[in-house]
């Protein structure tokens, strides 16, 4: 909470010091997650160094007894301590020191490592040491990714989640697991899809290909292949979730004659769409010359969509809406909860938050990030209920598709 409270007190104070910026390129991402194992590898390397310097003879490499008896629930605090570690060490104090008070980054990268390494004091001498040179890399992650927090902050997420499975914590295998291979996943499937619409040629080179090989009109062409893409990459995923987890898709489309399933399904549609009306609603009281539905069809896919003809342009929305739930309420969800390590609230949290990284990632302005937002947090939740609830993954796409193609629509129509 100390650390929550403190990047809250940093951004009322001087907001524009936890602006993330994204990094370079995607190739970060990859990269970020490939170097954790190599992050625990060299700390025990260092600490393997200390102690034969000090006259001691390890014998092996002992994991932390706190990773061996950590819950589920601890873990994931300290993944989120470890982020806000991240916030606080690499973007707040990067900023402050180099923006604000001109230190060299070099002096910087030392500084904010040395505080890093006191921070984990409690785990004695040889981890602090240990954790010195981690922050050195992490330090390094930042600067040259193009002072994104979001690599060194993926890198240490990573490090915790393998130190875990390390740990011995057998039973959480499974989701560690899931996790990650979500997290990964989410963030491959919209980086590429966000990036292919950033540089025109590649895009147009897409169109001409398809254009000429397909006969697909040329102002089309680009968006026929986002939609195809973006739509494959969701119904893949769920694929290798359920090899993964050890379930199968198909028992989640079940229709139930239940009167009571039909009436849950239009509570929840009418739920997501109030739900969502009012939070807009508090944003034109806050701030009433805003023009959302301007806003959201300038986001780049929307324009996309609104490129095609107008008898279809209404159904690619409903269309995604509907594979993004079969990914993240329907595989995502089940695979999480199938550990039995996860409650269902836990295993939502994920969810929701990979859903809505997906969903603001691909926006340009704070208001077109600000409405996603509220409309993903709704979206995910009502759905992640009506799931459980009729045990089938209809209802969630039923309800998310009404939602797309209504907005959609009548953002088309203004």
């Amino acid at each position: 909470m100390g650390y929550v409270s403190l990047i809250i007190l940093v951004g009322i104070v001087a907001p524009e010091s936890i602006k993330i910026q994204r990094p370079t390129g995607i190739y970060w991402y990859v990269i970020a997650v490939a170097i954790a194992p190599l992050m625990i590898y060299m700390e025990y390397l260092v600490g393997y160094i200390t102690l034969r310097l000090t006259g001691h003879r390890p014998k092996g490499m002992i994991i932390q007894q706190h990773w061996k008896r950590a819950s589920m629930l601890m873990v994931l605090l300290t993944i989120m301590c470890g982020i806000s570690e991240e916030i606080i060490f690499r973007q707040i104090w990067f900023y402050i020191m180099g923006r604000r008070m001109g230190i060299p980054m070099a002096f910087i990268m030392l500084i904010t490592s040395l505080v890093y390494a006191l921070n984990h004091m409690y785990f004695g001498v040889y981890t602090m040491i240990q954790k010195m040179f981690t922050g050195i890399v992490l330090g390094i992650l930042f600067i040259i990714s193009g002072g994104s927090v979001l690599i060194p902050l993926i890198a240490h997420g990573s490090q915790n989640l393998i130190v875990a499975i390390m740990g011995g914590i057998k039973k959480m295998i499974k989701v560690y697991g899931v996790i990650l291979f979500g997290v990964c996943y989410v963030v491959l499937w919209v980086n590429v899809f966000r990036g292919l619409y950033k540089h025109m040629r590649i895009r147009n080179n897409i169109a001409m290909f398809i254009a000429s090989h397909l006969n697909v009109p040329i102002k089309y062409a680009y968006s026929v292949f986002a939609t195809v893409y973006y739509c494959t990459m969701p119904i893949v995923g769920s694929i290798l979730l359920g090899r993964i987890a050890g379930f199968k898709i198909l028992p989640m489309f079940q229709i139930s004659t239940d009167i009571v399933w039909y009436v849950a399904l239009i509570l929840g549609i009418i739920g997501a769409m109030t739900l969502s009306s009012m939070g807009i609603s508090m944003m034109y009281v806050i701030q009433p010359r805003i023009d959302v539905p301007g806003e959201i069809s300038r986001i780049r896919w929307m324009q996309g969509i609104y490129n095609c003809p107008q008898k279809i342009a209404w159904v690619l929305p409903m269309v995604s809406a509907a594979v993004e739930e079969l990914f993240f309420r329907g595989a995502l969800l089940t695979a999480l909860m199938s550990s039995q390590t996860l409650s269902f609230t836990g295993a939502l949290i994920i969810v929701t938050l990979l859903f809505l990284y997906g969903q603001v990632i691909l926006t340009e302005t704070k208001i077109q990030a600000l409405v996603l937002t509220i409309a993903s947090i709704v979206i995910s939740v009502v759905g992640g209920l009506l799931f459980v609830y009729c045990k089938s993954i209809i209802p969630p796409i039923v309800m998310h598709a009404s939602f797309a193609g209504f907005y959609s629509n009548y953002k088309s129509k203004h």
